[in-house]
């Protein structure tokens, strides 16, 4: 079976499974207990901490690991909604599931969506900040169903003008571009499983300047933010992952954006009934949503796992929801073309041909359509 659902979830790195089973032989112990096993662990956990917020250019006392992005954006969130009296707060409405439930659980209507699909953001938002006297900004790096790259980087730049504290979601990022200038985010998290790494652990990049954001009570573990003993098994099985793929080559990006819009071009040329989304604005390499001819996708998904290939349906946490993707709502697709959109994303273990195996194996499915169609076949009903 051929892989392309990158974006929900990748395959555990080697040297990360390594990792993780030479740490649950040699260092199980607590990391909180003060005897020497302990504190041999203790020791292992805070040079990790320190490997990893160096390359991320932040302080390794801003570092904290958590159990996953989604645990980080609502203990973010929860946080900025308990201050005394917040301003409010601005968010994309092409934001994670984690985000958007995580502010109307939160908000208590204190929030003002803005639509990021627009040229210039940062110029648009600096007086949308003046307008509404908002107090926070939320707005991630990549979208995880479309692939679109917004300008986190300009963005930052301006809450750091207003003095405002900026939330971005880097869990897509990471792992898939340049880290770049993320040291200048107020807050930022990521999750292993994007990179390589096990799931269920993560990490959050938290400021103290603005509020105070405490993930849970009863114990002093990370900073006495998070309270729980931590899984150095699973950090270390991360950091060896971050170490893999935690940072790319940004000429490594150019050559696959260039390989990405050739494959794109092909998949017109052979089908030109399909519809890209997104495809004049900076996109992730790896990340293609299309809507295919006629059939809802699941059909389409049926149909390639039969003939050896994954895809997805846009966000992974969304699927067996009866709603369309709010991502493309919100860029004015139609709601009968967003059920036959599937998103497709590669890997980095993911070749020139498997990519070209993928189109043939969409040309021969949608070639097959055609004829039973005009033929008069009955459609095949596909059940998930």
């Amino acid at each position: 079976m051929k892989y392309f659902d990158h974006n929900a979830t990748t395959p555990l790195d080697e040297n990360a499974r390594h990792a993780w089973l030479k740490a649950s032989s040699e260092s199980w112990a607590n990391p909180s207990s003060p005897h020497r096993m302990g504190a041999k662990v203790r020791m292992r956990l805070e040079a990790v901490r320190g490997e990893i917020s160096q390359a991320l250019g932040i302080e390794p006392d801003e570092l904290i690991f958590c159990s996953s992005a989604t645990e980080a954006i609502n203990a973010w969130v929860r946080a900025y909604c308990s201050q005394s009296d917040p301003r409010p707060l601005l968010v994309s409405r092409q934001e994670h599931a984690a985000v958007i439930e995580s502010v109307d659980a939160h908000s208590q209507g204190n929030v003002i969506y803005f639509s990021p699909h627009v040229d210039d953001l940062p110029k648009h938002l600096e007086p949308l900040i003046e307008q509404h006297q908002a107090g926070g900004v939320m707005l991630m790096a990549a979208n995880n169903e479309t692939g679109e790259i917004y300008p986190w980087q300009e963005v930052a730049n301006v809450c750091n003008r207003k003095g405002i504290p900026y939330f971005c979601d880097t869990t897509q990022w990471i792992g898939k571009m340049p880290l770049g200038k993320l040291n200048q985010l107020a807050s930022f998290c990521g999750s292993a499983h994007k990179f390589g790494g096990p799931k269920g652990v993560g990490f959050f990049k938290i400021s103290r300047r603005f509020f105070e954001v405490k993930l849970s009570h009863g114990g002093s573990q990370e900073h006495g933010l998070r309270a729980g003993t931590e899984d150095y098994p699973a950090i270390a099985a991360m950091a060896a992952a971050f170490q893999e793929y935690g940072n790319v080559n940004a000429e490594t990006v150019s050559e696959q954006l260039k390989f990405r819009d050739e494959w794109m071009a092909k998949l017109q040329q052979k089908m030109s009934d399909v519809l890209l989304h997104v495809t004049h604005h900076q996109v992730l390499w790896n990340t293609v949503s299309v809507a295919m001819p006629e059939k809802e996708a699941h059909y389409w998904l049926s149909k390639l796992e039969k003939a050896g290939f994954t895809v997805g349906l846009g966000a992974a946490c969304a699927t067996g929801k009866s709603g369309v993707s709010h991502v493309l709502n919100d860029l004015g697709v139609d709601d009968a073309i967003i059920r036959r959109t599937i998103r497709i994303s590669g890997g980095v273990d993911t070749t020139d041909q498997d990519w070209w195996d993928l189109l043939d194996a969409l040309e021969k499915i949608h070639t097959e359509m055609i004829s039973q169609d005009s033929s008069g076949s009955k459609t095949e009903v596909i059940r998930i």
